[in-house]
């Protein structure tokens, strides 16, 4: 695989989240998702299940970004199965409980 298509997707996402507006986004009701809790040596990675057919589309950040970076973006693939979770050290408090 080229070097340039991970680029390039990277590219896309960031305009497809830039395109769209924010009023489209808030009149689209939000997705409902199933949480996971990822353990991986001593640390545990938050997980957002959005259910859907297809292969999954795995959104993953970049630093400093948590997962909240794709909100805009989760609503317009619905029907998609979608991913995201947080890559340690950039979560935020989630479920009262500190990521790691």
């Amino acid at each position: 695989m080229s070097r340039r298509v991970p680029a390039l997707a990277i590219a896309l996402t960031a305009l497809v989240i830039a395109a769209v507006p924010a009023t489209a986004v808030a009149s689209s009701p939000p997705r409902e998702f199933v949480t996971h809790w990822v353990s991986f040596e001593r640390h545990r990675l938050y997980v957002r299940d959005y259910p859907g057919r297809g292969p999954a589309f795995v959104l993953m950040h970049g630093f400093p970004d948590n997962l909240h970076l794709y909100d805009r973006l989760v609503p317009l693939l619905r029907g998609r199965r979608t991913i995201t979770f947080d890559f340690l050290g950039c979560a935020s408090r989630v479920g009262g409980g500190r990521l790691s």
